[in-house]
């Protein structure tokens, strides 16, 4: 407690308690905050964060699978189908990375085990489901 107060004079501004009643009151400039609404307050933003956190990994997560993006684009391209095979592969691993980081961040390409979650090289591209094979050929 600060400012010179005593603790039978200070009142938790949020519950109402007594200085005597708590451990520890927190002095702003025209109010305090004793140590047991500073713990329900960190409760309540720590429960906020994680469904904040579980809200954005929602966002991220695609349904769409390759072949479905691929359709997608066939309706607006014309031939380049080797191309938009592998621009689907490639948008559909882009949002699985994202959705499978602790929440959402992206942090290049790497999931909570550490290793690859099938970028380039990793032979976790997802061309199977076009029957490409590991070399960018039909198998």
């Amino acid at each position: 407690m600060s400012k010179g107060n005593d603790k039978s004079t200070v009142r938790c501004s949020f519950c109402g308690r007594s200085g005597k009643e708590v451990d520890s009151m927190i002095a702003g400039t025209e109010a305090y905050i004793c140590n047991h609404c500073v713990e329900d307050a960190n409760g309540i933003i720590r429960t906020d964060l994680q469904q904040l956190s579980q809200k954005r990994q929602r966002t991220y997560r695609s349904s769409l699978k390759p072949i479905q993006i691929k359709a997608r684009l066939d309706e607006f391209v014309i031939g380049q189908d080797e191309a938009k095979k592998a621009l689907a592969v490639a948008v559909y691993n882009h949002y699985k990375r994202i959705s499978s980081m602790p929440g959402g961040s992206g942090a290049g390409g790497y999931g909570a085990s550490g290793f690859g979650t099938g970028g380039f090289g990793t032979g976790g591209s997802g061309a199977d489901e076009y029957g490409v094979n590991k070399t960018g050929g039909a198998g």
